[in-house]
């Protein structure tokens, strides 16, 4: 969440080959909000993806969580129309902050609810990432970025979609 933009910081490079950016150790070291997923999360998704016996102890415990839903900074899905993506983030600045969205994310209109989140020190907000394919090619990933800022420091993630006219099991 605090790599460094590369190649210019172009939204069209392949995520995939770079990842979030270039590390950059002393930006996180102070980094204000992180997205945390324990083994409940991992529980979840691993019944989500039908890994785990969805009708067992486990996912009856844990629940079905969809692969796009795991509590991961890269925000990552197909899009059949419109895909919402949910997250949660924790204040670990020592301090309380208001953090304010931005996107940027070519061939989808997308909006952040809520486009800020005020958090006292040690406080978690929870917020959805709305993605609704206007012009994007079908099949093809697009890569933009999903920022917070509260105007001293950005935590960037991130946001890599897809469109599809039709998601459909294989048999």
């Amino acid at each position: 969440t605090t790599g460094v933009k590369l190649v210019n910081g172009s939204p069209d490079l392949n995520r995939f080959g770079y990842g979030a950016g270039h590390a950059n150790p002393t930006a996180a070291a102070g980094v204000g909000l992180v997205y945390d997923a324990g083994f409940p999360d991992y529980a979840a998704f691993l019944c989500g993806q039908g890994l785990l016996n969805p009708t067992g102890a486990t996912c009856n415990a844990f629940g079905l969580l969809p692969a796009w839903d795991l509590n991961l900074p890269s925000l990552t899905s197909e899009v059949v129309g419109r895909q919402t993506i949910r997250r949660t983030v924790t204040n670990v600045s020592g301090n309380p902050a208001t953090f304010t969205a931005s996107v940027t994310m070519p061939g989808y209109n997308t909006t952040v609810t809520p486009a800020a989140l005020n958090l006292p020190a040690g406080g978690q907000g929870s917020f959805t990432v709305t993605a609704t394919r206007t012009d994007a090619p079908i099949g093809v990933w697009a890569f933009g970025n999903l920022d917070w800022s509260n105007g001293i420091q950005t935590v960037r993630s991130p946001l890599t979609l897809r469109a599809l006219q039709l998601v459909a099991p294989a048999s």
